[in-house]
């Protein structure tokens, strides 16, 4: 991980960087970071291996390696602090509770950090130690500069809290992920659809289609066992008419209509139930209800259901250890329009009810509607309250899956929903929240029937979400995923980076230019030798330009570096988009632009190569509703399919940043770009190349294109006498971002540095610049430094 977005810190009279480690047991050996100053001298931070395998912290100061006598302490987390003292020629260094002091004469007046590995040219590592990491904190002349909690992040970035400036990792894994990411532990086809119940004790989950056996999952080692039955039948009708009794250590099937159930015994390995035959495919009206058993009272609760082209409202007691329903047991809740697919909950003698899909007269074909309702039903009483209704549901229509999970602690609910692809969702009616509480799945949930639902395993910390997808003919795919518990909010967990520079920036970079002439031939006359003033005030200038607050700018559509989107109210919406909607987004874009649009034949063998041409134009249909329910947001888009050729419109205010770029290089081939269109492109190109993080064949063109392009246009800008040295310096290492190898880009920059005096960082720009190239053809750049400031060259 570079922290200062791979910058060096400017070192100061007192300089320190603390963190806080955590010693994983998987490899402790190797650096933890390694660094690198301008007059190429090294600071690291490493573990080592003493006797009887013993480990140790170290550091290297210059050339010199001091091991620290405290064994290594693991599988906790430890704070480490190294400060840099010039003026007492020192460096101090604490990792835990002991503090190393070691001399350090060096002339060095920067130096750059990488944790963990690095390729970069005098700090390559081989050897990384498993470390977590967090909270990094960089203090100058003891005034804390930068602060990086590593708490929040965003396409492997994560922000310092001061200045906003980026922490870039590479291959990381970010511990909260864990409390993100549903994980996807188990999937499995079935030639008939089974019914799953969960054991939160154990993590089991046990998976039934037939009387024969029991498939057991465990969720703890990821473990498959099948369990031959003995005797007995399982009588379950429908998927989810199977549950496990803590209470008693059983399994239990049952069927509502005709009061049936049958009991599992882990002793003997049978079904209790000898009279009655599994039937799945027996038709009844309560497809799509929600269960949940009342353990106090030993009652099964069925609430809703869908069968006979009607839905239904009913509130059915079963008592399946006296093997009948109860007196009065089945209620009709009037004030609770008639619905399937509601997600319920039981928490004392109080029944709540969310959501589904109905309708006000219970017929299927009279308007029908999804629910976002949310009622509390007194199970003593029957007493109905609806507490809230959520409105204006953002991202389009969901359903929940069939039990929800109460948090006391933080007094909400917890549910799954299959809204764009599949989330868990927090829900507070008493503030009217829907929140997320974890990434997006990629999930097409548009087969003929599917259950799901949310469970929650105390002793293992996890919540599990179960997809089970049932298809016309009766064969499904299980899909299990966990998550750890405790669920987070992902607004509060991912780091947006400001959309746009400030519409001071292109002001700031003209000025500055002006006054660096200004200043140059200030000193000329003045006889003040050159590389004093112009030394300071180039890097003053930089630092400037690094400072410069951003701000989001809405309607904004980022290709160049990380993939963002801002809606139009100026919200960050890139996490919205699945990989499939990403993928699907960047085509619509590229090919409308580059091409007038896309067949739908291509679109699909884009995207959905693997699929048999049925499969992936549903897939395509169900993608692009997706997608035009998230463009929606950004406003002033729209999806167009004009003789079979799929297009993406935008209102001229929308901004891509890909567009406006190639917009200027066409400009720049007719005439003469002005000094806030330079000020643009130069800001624009910074970003990074086109979709660094897609990688796809079909890409590659665009992406070479751009490349090229780029190139060519920066070329025309160096050549330009116009634009201040401190401006090219920003073109050699946009230069260098697409072709690290850029030789005339290291003439320049050698140039401009040693005309401004600053000639030790000419020469590690110029001898990081001939270690990778050795390194890329396995020979030594035939250039000296010398030879490089004196090439005259010709940028046509």
């Amino acid at each position: 991980m570079e922290i200062e977005y791979g910058k060096a810190f400017r070192l100061r009279k007192h300089f320190s960087l603390e963190f806080e480690i955590y010693i994983r047991d998987d490899c402790p050996f190797g650096y933890v970071f390694r660094s690198i100053g301008d007059d190429n001298n090294n600071i690291d931070l490493f573990f080592t291996v003493g006797e009887e395998d013993k480990r140790f912290p170290a550091i290297r100061v210059l050339d010199s390696i001091y091991i620290l006598t405290h064994e290594l302490e693991r599988n906790a987390w430890l704070p480490v602090k190294m400060v840099i003292n010039k003026p007492e020629q020192n460096v101090i260094l604490k990792f835990g509770a002991e503090t190393r002091t070691i001399n350090y004469k060096s002339k060095a007046k920067e130096l750059k950090f990488v944790f963990g590995r690095s390729t970069d040219s005098g700090i390559e590592t081989k050897d990384i130690a498993s470390v977590n990491l967090r909270n990094i904190k960089v203090e100058s002349n003891h005034r804390l500069i930068r602060h990086w909690p590593l708490k929040k992040y965003n396409n492997n970035i994560s922000y310092d809290e001061l200045k906003n400036v980026p922490a870039v990792s590479k291959n990381a894994q970010w511990l909260i992920e864990d409390h993100l990411t549903l994980k996807l532990i188990l999937k499995k086809e079935f030639d008939l659809a089974p019914s799953v119940a969960f054991n939160s004790q154990t993590g089991e989950f046990y998976i039934v289609n037939d009387s024969e056996k029991i498939l057991i999952f465990n969720a703890t080692d990821y473990s498959t066992d099948t369990l031959r039955v003995s005797g007995g039948n399982f009588v379950a009708h429908s998927p989810n008419q199977l549950m496990y009794l803590e209470n008693t250590g059983a399994l239990l099937s049952y069927r509502i209509e005709d009061n049936v159930f049958s009991f599992f015994n882990f002793k003997t390995n049978s079904w209790s139930d000898n009279s009655h035959s599994f039937e799945y495919t027996h038709e009844h009206k309560y497809w799509n209800n929600s269960t949940t058993f009342h353990e106090r009272d030993s009652v099964i609760y069925s609430f809703g259901g869908y069968g006979y082209y009607q839905f239904n409202n009913d509130l059915i007691r079963l008592t399946p250890f006296k093997g009948e329903r109860k007196n009065d047991s089945n209620i009709t809740l009037k004030d609770v329009p008639p619905r399937s697919a509601a997600a319920t909950v039981i928490t004392g003698d109080t029944l709540y009810i969310f959501g589904g899909r109905g309708s006000m007269s219970g017929h299927q074909e009279i308007s029908p509607q999804n629910f976002y309702d949310f009622y509390v039903v007194n199970l003593k009483k029957f007493e109905i309250d609806k507490k809230y209704e959520f409105s204006n549901i953002v991202g389009g229509n969901f359903l929940p899956s069939e039990n929800m999970i109460y948090d006391k602690e933080q007094d909400c609910f917890y549910t799954f929903v299959n809204q764009n692809g599949g989330k868990i969702i927090r829900v507070v009616p008493d503030k009217n929240l829907l929140k997320d509480v974890s990434l997006l799945l990629d999930i097409d949930f548009t087969t003929q029937y599917q259950y799901t639902n949310l469970y929650y395993s105390a002793e293992l910390k996890k919540f599990f979400v179960l997809i089970n997808r049932i298809n016309v003919d009766d064969t499904s795919q299980i899909s299990i995923y966990s998550i750890n518990s405790p669920l987070i909010p992902v607004e509060s967990i991912l780091a947006y980076s400001p959309a746009k520079r400030s519409s001071l920036l292109p002001l700031i970079i003209i000025v500055s230019s002006i006054a660096l002439g200004l200043l140059v031939i200030i000193a000329h006359r003045l006889r003040i030798r050159r590389r004093l003033q112009p030394v300071d005030m180039i890097t003053e200038e930089m630092d400037l330009k690094d400072e410069i607050p951003s701000v989001c700018s809405p309607k904004n559509c980022y290709f160049l570096g990380p993939f963002q989107v801002i809606d139009k109210n100026g919200n960050d919406i890139s996490t919205d988009f699945t990989p499939t909607l990403r993928k699907l987004f960047v085509v619509l874009i590229l090919y409308t632009y580059n091409n007038k649009g896309i067949s739908g034949k291509e679109m699909v063998s884009l995207i959905w190569p693997d699929k048999d041409i049925d499969s992936a134009k549903n897939s395509r249909n169900v993608y692009i509703s997706k997608l035009r329910t998230l463009i929606d947001k950004i406003g002033g888009a729209q999806i167009i399919n004009k003789n079979r050729i799929w297009a993406l419109e935008m209102d001229d205010d929308i901004k891509a940043d890909y567009i406006e770029a190639i917009r200027m290089f066409n400009k720049i081939n007719r005439e003469q770009l002005t000094n806030e269109e330079i000020a643009e492109l130069i800001g624009i190109l910074s970003r990074g190349s086109l979709l660094p993080g897609f990688e796809s064949d079909w890409l590659d063109n665009y992406k070479n294109d751009f490349s090229n392009r780029t190139i060519d246009t920066l070329y025309t800008l160096l050549d330009n006498t116009s634009i201040g040295d401190s401006i090219k310096l920003k073109i050699c290492d946009i230069l260098f971002k697409h072709d690290f190898l850029n030789e005339k880009a290291l003439i320049i920059k050698c140039e401009i540095l040693n005309n401004h005096g600053k000639k030790g960082i000419a020469k590690n720009v110029y001898d990081m610049f001939c270690a990778d190239y050795e390194n890329s053809y396995g020979i030594e750049y035939n250039k000296s430094l010398t030879e490089i400031l004196k090439t005259e060259i010709n940028l046509r």
